[in-house]
């Protein structure tokens, strides 16, 4: 294992689900109050990573946030507005990239800048079925997760300390657990990589009160196999 050097990292990675559903709420971040419609606002990163299912182009919500469909416009989704709003693609041939686009939008609006993580979908998104099966679902996470970081940090620099802040807050059905367990993988590779130590703290914003508040925590120094 490579001697612990003073390099410190830490990569915010959140599962989001469908953004028009979201609205506007106080967060208490750790006895600070801050306004947002996305919990991401109470994270402080070095880079920030969201992982959505590519079926957030089909997505359909009673509730309207503005900035979303502002977004969705913009990276080229149908918006109709009646008693439901509803998004999606006008161009199927390009539904990842303007996945995307439409993500990393609604992050610059919560003032965030992050690189969006898009993978497949398993189940029925406003009449749409989407059929990647688990274990599809799961690898692409996880290889998408890794290059990102290796994109953005040159792998893992050798001797780094690396948080993983996970941010379980949005993000349908199995999308939070799922992204917990990744990320427990994505920390052996890490270690394999070079880090001397990668720590995974999860948080969860609680309903109502929208205190975000850790919910696990994780330090590891050597590989091991769950």
């Amino acid at each position: 294992m490579a001697a612990e050097t003073d390099s410190k990292y830490t990569i915010y990675i959140a599962s989001w689900g469908n953004p028009l559903a979201w609205r506007k709420v106080k967060y208490i971040c750790n006895g600070e109050t801050k306004g947002g419609f996305t919990s991401a606002v109470c994270a402080k990163a070095d880079h920030y990573l969201i992982y959505v299912q590519d079926s957030a182009a089909t997505a359909t919500s009673s509730i309207t946030l503005e900035e979303a469909v502002e977004c969705a416009q913009k990276a080229g989704l149908q918006v109709t507005k009646d008693m439901t709003t509803r998004i999606k693609p006008s161009d199927w041939t390009n539904l990842r990239p303007t996945v995307e686009n439409y993500v990393k939008c609604v992050a610059e609006k919560a003032g965030i800048d992050a690189h969006p993580i898009v993978v497949g979908a398993a189940g029925k998104y406003a009449d749409y079925e989407y059929k990647a099966t688990p274990d599809q679902i799961a690898a692409e996470l996880l290889a998408k997760l890794w290059q990102a970081i290796d994109d953005k940090l040159g792998g893992a620099p050798e001797g780094a300390n690396i948080r993983l802040h996970l941010d379980l807050t949005h993000g349908v059905n199995y999308m939070p657990v799922l992204l917990l367990q990744t990320a427990q993988h994505l920390a052996n590779i890490l270690l394999a990589a070079g880090a001397s130590a990668v720590t995974i703290d999860a948080y969860n914003a609680t309903p109502e009160d929208w205190h975000y508040v850790k919910v696990y925590h994780q330090h590891t120094t050597h590989i091991y196999f769950p």
